[in-house]
C-alpha cells in the first residue's frame, strides 16, 4: 500500500467476523485504494469523480460511499466507506459492510441511516 493512502477499520464486529469474510473485506479495501490511487495519480482527485460505479456505487451524506466488490468465490460485498483527505494523505475508513445475498438490498437502508446519523 502506498504511503499516500491508508485504511482504517471503524467497525467493532469486523474482528468477530469469520476469516473468509475478513479476507474478502481486506481484498476489497485494498482494491478500492488501488483504484483511487490510479485516479489520483492520473490527475483526477477523488472529489471530482462522478458517474463511476466502480468506486462510488451509492453516494450518501457526510462523504460516505458504497463500494461493490465480488470476491473470488462469488461472494458479493457491499462496503460503506468514508473518504477523508488531510492535505496530501487519504484515509479510507470502513464503517459498515454487508455480504449481499440474492436480491436482498436491506443494507442500503442501514448504510443510509448510518451515514445520515454519523457525528450527530
Amino acid at each position: 500500500m502506498s504511503d499516500k493512502i491508508r485504511i482504517s477499520i471503524n467497525n467493532k464486529k469486523f474482528n468477530k467476523e469469520n476469516e473468509k469474510t475478513k479476507e474478502a473485506i481486506n481484498k476489497a479495501l485494498h482494491k478500492l485504494c488501488e483504484i483511487i490511487l490510479q485516479f489520483e495519480e492520473n490527475g483526477q482527485p477523488f472529489e471530482r469523480i462522478f458517474n463511476n460505479e466502480a468506486i462510488k456505487y451509492d453516494v450518501f451524506e457526510n462523504n460516505f460511499y458504497t463500494y461493490k466488490f465480488r470476491y473470488a468465490d462469488n461472494t458479493q460485498l457491499r462496503i460503506l466507506y468514508h473518504f477523508v483527505r488531510d492535505g496530501d494523505k487519504i484515509t479510507i475508513e470502513l464503517h459498515q459492510y454487508a455480504v449481499k445475498r440474492r436480491n436482498n438490498k436491506n443494507y442500503i437502508e442501514a448504510f443510509e441511516k448510518y451515514a445520515r446519523n454519523y457525528n450527530k
